[in-house]
């Protein structure tokens, strides 16, 4: 029996289903625990690194075409160019959300994350999103999103304390059974991935009431196209998939946030 391996899973992923011969991969991700409490499948979109405003326009235009959000997880001092951040609060006022995706992204930083280094890093972040006026960017996407456990258990707690959800790619094992009370996190769409295996997790996320969060990365030629973006969006909506940005969660019961709060 032949093997088919999907791009887009990252070596090191455990098999957690098998199709006939179609085996699939899944990075280590982490599962928070939440209760959908009305039976609706959800997915948002996170445009991740923030890297200029052709970039970001380009996920505008497709999120317009299809009467949807996005959150935009910035890179903070890119914020600095005015040019950039006024496009960012246009978008803000027309229902889109920016949240903080640390003030670098460096690797100096965030590979091997020593906390003091970080809290000045994420003390900038805000107090500059604050002052250009920004709403409701309480939420953080860790920079790399992978870390030694050792590692996020050291800054884990503190990050809890400063955001109301933050969002990494490591924890357990993604299980089909547990769908019904998780969400997916950061799930990585790249134009070279498997169209066919990207539906398949879109639909068992589906079926099992779940929250899906993409991570879309326009600032990178080889990971982006707009026509890749819409046919997902277009096969979320086909399932009645409801789009949400994080504000909408944190606004709408939807989930029990007492559970995360014992995960995160």
């Amino acid at each position: 029996m032949g093997w088919c391996t999907c791009s887009f899973f990252e070596e090191g992923g455990n098999v957690i289903d098998t199709l006939g011969n179609m085996r699939f991969y899944v990075l280590p991700i982490l599962l928070i625990n939440i209760m959908i409490v009305n039976g609706q499948s959800y997915y948002t979109i996170i445009d991740d690194d923030i890297s200029s405003i052709q970039a970001i326009s380009s996920v505008k235009k497709v999120a317009d075409k299809y009467g949807i959000k996005i959150t935009y997880a910035a890179t903070v001092s890119k914020l600095r160019n005015k040019e950039l951040a006024d496009v960012l609060l246009q978008y803000q006022s027309e229902g889109h959300q920016i949240i903080e995706h640390g003030w670098t992204h460096s690797p100096e930083v965030w590979k091997e994350p020593q906390w003091e280094t970080c809290r000045e890093e994420l003390d900038k972040s805000s107090a500059l999103l604050d002052s250009l006026s920004f709403k409701n960017h309480d939420f953080f996407v860790y920079p790399f999103g992978k870390y030694s456990a050792s590692t996020q258990n050291a800054i884990t707690p503190k990050i809890k304390e400063r955001y109301r959800m933050a969002f990494d790619a490591r924890g357990h094992y993604c299980d089909l059974s547990d769908f019904n009370m998780s969400y997916i996190p950061r799930f990585a769409i790249r134009w070279h991935n498997n169209m066919w295996a990207v539906k398949y997790w879109i639909r068992k996320s589906h079926d099992k009431n779940s929250w899906m969060v993409f991570l879309n990365h326009s600032g990178k030629s080889r990971d982006y196209k707009e026509e890749y973006l819409s046919e997902i969006i277009e096969y979320c909506q086909s399932l009645g998939m409801e789009n949400l940005t994080f504000v909408d969660v944190r606004y709408k019961p939807l989930i029990d946030f007492s559970s995360i709060s014992r995960s995160v």
